[in-house]
């Protein structure tokens, strides 16, 4: 690794972490979409369009992919303490992958499986881990199931999408992503 360490339990190791997945997972998707956006390759910033969703799916795809094979490395270094967060990335990236498929033909909610999938991880990360609370399981749960209606209806009162896409996109996302977190998918 190229930072060093006292122990695990050093404070710095994740924020390290923490600090790349940001910028692989937000931060360079973002800039690219800008970038995309000045050079004209989409139209605006909502991405409207099902055909301009593609090359902005492409780049994303890219970056996970990327984050995926950094991640696992640092992970074989560390004991596989990584690995409930490594099957989450995969997850993520057959989400991924599954939306790129959709768009092609249709246009299904991007929002709505993306914040499912969250949802449908960490759901999946409370699930296999020892929760000896179960109040703070009850509102973890609580507040996950509130993102997706909130997003959900935010789609729908925005006139973005319609009930089905909105509907398969939950699924989609949520079933994708607890699964490979569940099942500690990766390959």
């Amino acid at each position: 690794m190229f930072f060093i360490l006292e122990s695990l339990n050093d404070v710095n190791y994740y924020w390290v972490i923490f600090g790349f997945i940001f910028f692989m997972a937000v931060f360079f998707p973002f800039v690219t979409i800008i970038i995309m956006y000045v050079m004209k390759t989409i139209s605006s910033f909502s991405i409207p369009d099902r055909k301009e969703r593609l090359p902005v799916l492409v780049f994303v795809i890219f970056y996970y992919l990327m984050t995926y094979y950094i991640l696992r490395h640092w992970n074989e270094n560390l004991l596989n303490l990584l690995t409930p967060f490594i099957s989450f990335m995969f997850g993520g990236i057959v989400l991924l992958l599954l939306l790129f498929f959709i768009t092609m033909r249709w246009k299904i909610s991007l929002h709505t499986a993306a914040i499912s999938g969250l949802c449908g991880g960490i759901m999946a990360i409370v699930l296999i881990s020892p929760v000896n609370n179960l109040h703070s399981m009850a509102l973890i749960n609580t507040g996950l199931l509130l993102a997706i209606g909130v997003v959900s209806f935010s789609r729908l009162y925005l006139k973005a999408h319609s009930v089905l896409q909105i509907l398969c996109g939950i699924f989609i996302g949520f079933s994708t992503v607890f699964s490979a977190v569940y099942f500690q998918w990766n390959f």
